[in-house]
This record gives structure tokens, sequence and C-alpha cells, in this order.
């Protein structure tokens, strides 16, 4: 069941788009009423007929002209219609990654939000576990001689575990498209700006929090309610300061075990984070 506007649509018989006679996905908008349409159900490949409502509320909808059994028809069927619709645009328009290292202050933008093209869109075929799988890939220069590619995996909700694309070590990003039915909309969602997506995993974040606690961080720990950071302003005789949770140097309010402080070391964080930002 899907809501529409306060209406229930039963997706099991009713699906928002078909495959034409071009194997090509299209919606009601784009194809004559009835069976003329010449569509069948991506999912199971059943013929559907076009259905339009003009003088009342209901939600135009392709529906089986037979009895069908399909598993999950509605989930399915937007994967392969955004699979369409990104292989058609070579495209899709990201939201910005943000670092932030403590809730208490502003992040850190690595990349602004805005349009990225690809080289590649593969559908990953279904599984036991898994929906179709969408990766974009992108060819980001020559390492060694060899093309060098970065994999964006889309998490399209409803979704299941992402650890295997981390793992693969893919960026992760959420699509939410459960309101989806015209081709219209699919497309705007994709290209025109960041609605709908959410960074589950990215990649480059991932790799400058493993940096930084390697190259930036050894030796400077937070202990008890002080610091012992060297020419620390807040240091008086010698001992640590008194009280770093307000501190306008430290990293943030700081609370628990052993942490990290950036407060004294913002000018090589600037540095640090900047080499990502200009890497591809």
């Amino acid at each position: 069941m899907i809501s529409q506007g306060g209406r229930q649509m039963n997706w099991n018989f009713a699906v928002p788009f078909a495959r034409n006679q071009h194997g090509q996905f299209v919606d009601v908008d784009q194809v004559p009423s009835g069976a003329g349409c010449n569509c069948v159900c991506d999912a199971c490949e059943q013929p559907v007929a076009a259905r339009k409502f003009k003088f009342c509320e209901k939600e135009d909808h392709f529906y089986h002209l037979k009895e069908a059994s399909c598993y999950n028809p509605y989930e399915t069927v937007i994967r392969k219609v955004i699979f369409q619709e990104l292989d058609k645009a070579k495209m899709i328009y990201l939201p910005e990654v943000e670092f932030r290292y403590s809730k208490s202050r502003e992040p850190k933008i690595i990349l602004p939000h805005g349009k990225m093209t690809v080289d590649a869109v593969e559908l990953r075929p279904r599984s036991e576990h898994h929906l179709p799988d969408i990766l974009l890939h992108k060819n980001v220069g020559l390492s060694d001689g060899q093309p060098q590619m970065r994999t964006l995996a889309l998490a399209i909700v409803p979704h299941g575990s992402i650890d295997r694309h981390v793992a693969a070590g893919c960026s992760v990003l959420e699509l939410k498209v459960s309101r989806m039915t015209k081709l219209d909309q699919v497309a705007a969602l994709l290209t025109n700006n960041a609605n709908g997506k959410t960074w589950l995993h990215h990649a480059k974040l991932a790799q400058i929090k493993e940096d930084l606690a390697v190259r930036l961080l050894p030796g400077i720990y937070y202990h008890g309610r002080g610091f012992n950071i060297p020419d620390c302003p807040r240091v008086r005789d010698g001992e640590v300061a008194a009280n770093c949770d307000i501190c306008p140097y430290s990293g943030g309010t700081l609370q628990g075990s052993d942490q990290p402080c950036l407060g004294h070391n913002r000018p090589a964080l600037d540095a640090f984070l900047k080499k990502y930002r200009d890497a591809p």
C-alpha cells in the first residue's frame, strides 16, 4: 500500500509505470487510455492497461488485465525507472558533504551540493535478499596509467544493509522515492536539487576521519576536564585548562572518555581538509 494524497493505492494490481512496445518505461500521461497502450508490467511481464480519471480524485495508473501475482512490483519497477532516467541523463544532483568534529561546532563543507556527471550507470541484478542495486561509475583520472573509477551506490528506500557497498569502497546515497508516480517527478528528483537525498556513507569523509586520527591528533587528548596542550592560552602556571567545556579554542563540548581537541590546530585542520576538497 502506498498513500497518495490521503488515498490508499494497492500496487499489487495497479502500478504507476509500465514498459511500452519499445521496452521503455512510461507513465499513464504518455500513453492512450485502455489496453491500446500496448504496455506490460515489468515485474510480471503481464499486459496492463492505462486507466485515467478525469472527473474524480483517484490516481491514474496501469492495471493488470488478468489476475497476476507480483512480488513488490513498485519497489522493483521504481528502481528500473530510476536506472532508465539516470542512464539517459548521465548526471545526478548530490547533497553537500559535511565534516563535523563535534555537535557544538559548525560543520566544514568538504564537497558542496551540485551536479555530478557519470560515465556509466549499472543496474545490478536482483538477488534473494536484495532488490536491484544501482551503481554510478565516474572516471576521476589515471592512476599508474589505468583509469581510476569512483562508484556511488544508490540505496533506494526501502533498502537493506549497505555494508556490502561500504566494504567495496563505495559511497552510499539514500534516495526517497516512495511517492513517485510520474517520470518527470523521478527526473526532477535525480537531477534538479538535493531534495530526497541523504548521505549514508561517503568514502572521502571516511578517509578524512581515518587520516585525521593518524596524522593530526596524536598526543593531544582530553583528560578529566582539561587538555595537556602546549601553549594553551588558558593554561595557568603549567596546569591544564580548568574548564575546556566552554573554551573557545576547543573542538566543542567535551564529556566522557579521552577525546582529541582540534581547537589549537585549526589552521592545520583547514589545510588538511582543503587537500580533500581539491582531490578528485
